[in-house]
Parts: structure tokens; C-alpha cells; sequence
């Protein structure tokens, strides 16, 4: 009979009473109580009549869960952690008990299931840090779980145009933003091409009084064409529509996001930095 995992004899607190990880992982490898109804998931697949999730994320987006039992938290298949990314190791039945488990510590932020087809297990990695601090490598079969308070932020949520935007908390320069973003898995530094999200996002940025950096760029002399980081023109989109450009330099530059205007920038000027994720698998 295969041997229990040694837990930890950290604490958590459960409805006020103090009980040990230990138990409370054996208690909690049933399927989640929901509170408010259900756990709801934004990547539109909703939970199933028994519990179950109707999308697994694999379209390279990853999947968000809102709980409010649980708090937020992604969920990104095909990812593992790094050796030295993570402070200790549980065999555990399941990938939900491992998820559980990170939950109940108070110093994982995230999680690695690994699965053990062998021995019909899963190895669980907890880590303290989140994903901006360690590597992730590609693992087939293997499940990437953190919470989106292990990722530093002002702001980290799905607006109304359905894609998920992180404002982090800190000033950086434009090369160090899209490095952050790009260290999030299914997170890219900010593309607005379409009026709605430009009306969504300036909506929730003006309130805070937070300029960004997005990812727009002019290549080279002033005559050049704006254009996005994937390549996109910017004149082909809707948000000229509503969004103003301010062009001070013939130069190439990198432009910043504030009020209703993209204005030119230098990359070491230092701005808050807008992430965009796509859990819906919209096109974007």
C-alpha cells in the first residue's frame, strides 16, 4: 500500500477553527463546496451539472477561475516548475487535491501537478513564488496552477471587452514590461486594436490615474506606420476611432497609454505596465 505524503504541520484556518494540512487535504479531496452558487469560470466553459469544467483551457490561453471560497487563480495545462522553483514535494491522488493542498499552505502561491502514470499519482510541487519569479517548463500532461495574488498588481480581473488585463503595481521601463508580461503565461503586453477595448480599458485607467505602457511601437522615422507587437497596423484597427496619437519624436520610439492618447515615449521612461490575457480564445 502506497505510503501516506508527509505533510507539514502548518496551520490554516477553516470557518474559524484552527485545523492541520494534513487533514484538511484528506477532508477536502472531494469536489469543492461553491460558494454563492458555483465557482465561475472565464474561459466561457462554465461548470457542468456535476461539477465538472466544459473547457480545459488548451487553447493556449490558459483558464481563470473566479471563487470567492478559493480566490482567483489560473490554471495552465502542459506547465511544470523548474527544479528549485518549488519548496516541497506530496504524492498526492489528483491534481484537485494538489490545487487543495497549495490552497490550505499559507506559503504556496502556486502549484505544479506532475502526473506519476506509473503509480497512478501525481507529484505535487508547491511554490512560494509566482510566475514572474520562476521558469516553467514545457511538461506534457502536467497542470501549472497560481493565484493571481502571487503575481504583484494594481489591478488583475476580466473587463467588458473579455479579456483579462493585470496593471501591476510597479514602474517599468517598456523592454522590462513586456519581459513581465511575457513571464505570465498567456499574457502579452497590451494590444488595443478595437474601439471597445479602447473604451474598457481608458474607462479603468483614467479612474486610477494609471499612464501604461502598451505595445505599440513606431520602428523608425516619422513616417513609418504605427504598429502593434504582433505586427498589426495600427490604422487598421477601430480604436483610431477614439484613441488620439502624439507624435513628438522622428525617431523610433515606444508609446505610452494615458487619458484618451498614445504618446511617444523612450523605453527607459518608466510607466505602469498593462498585461492582456485571452482566456476566452477570442481573436485577437
Amino acid at each position: 500500500m502506497r505510503a501516506q505524503p508527509e505533510y507539514d504541520e502548518q496551520r490554516v484556518n477553516i470557518s474559524e477553527v484552527e485545523i492541520p494540512l494534513k487533514q484538511h487535504v484528506i477532508i477536502s479531496r472531494e469536489e469543492p463546496q461553491y460558494h454563492d452558487g458555483r465557482e465561475r469560470h472565464c474561459d466561457g466553459g462554465g461548470v457542468d451539472g456535476d461539477g465538472s469544467v466544459g473547457s480545459d483551457g488548451r487553447n493556449g490561453h490558459g483558464r481563470c477561475i473566479i471563487s470567492t471560497k478559493f480566490g482567483n487563480f489560473r490554471v495552465v495545462p502542459g506547465k511544470a516548475l523548474s527544479a528549485g522553483d518549488f519548496y516541497g514535494v506530496y504524492t498526492l491522488d489528483n491534481a484537485c487535491t494538489c490545487r487543495l493542498a497549495c490552497w490550505s499552505a499559507k506559503r504556496c502561491v502556486a502549484v505544479a501537478a506532475v502526473p506519476d502514470t506509473s503509480a497512478n499519482t501525481v507529484q505535487c510541487h508547491l511554490s512560494e513564488k509566482g510566475p514572474i519569479n520562476h521558469t516553467l517548463t514545457d511538461t506534457p500532461d502536467a497542470t501549472y496552477y497560481f493565484w493571481e495574488a502571487s503575481v504583484p498588481n494594481n489591478f488583475y480581473g476580466i473587463m467588458k471587452d473579455n479579456y483579462l488585463y493585470l496593471v501591476t503595481n510597479h514602474q517599468r521601463t517598456f523592454t522590462h514590461g513586456k519581459e513581465l508580461c511575457a513571464k505570465i503565461p498567456g499574457h502579452r503586453l497590451a494590444t488595443i486594436k478595437t474601439a471597445r477595448q479602447f473604451e474598457t480599458v481608458t474607462a479603468m485607467l483614467n479612474a486610477n490615474s494609471w499612464p501604461v505602457w502598451v505595445d505599440l511601437e513606431k520602428p523608425g522615422v516619422l513616417a513609418t506606420p504605427l504598429q502593434w507587437g504582433d505586427g498589426t497596423l495600427y490604422g487598421d484597427g477601430t480604436v483610431t476611432q477614439l484613441a488620439t496619437v502624439v507624435t513628438e519624436r522622428d525617431y523610433a520610439a515606444v508609446y505610452r497609454l494615458e487619458d484618451q492618447n498614445f504618446d511617444d515615449k523612450s523605453d527607459p521612461d518608466l510607466y505602469y505596465i498593462l498585461c492582456q490575457a485571452n482566456p476566452l480564445g477570442l481573436d485577437w
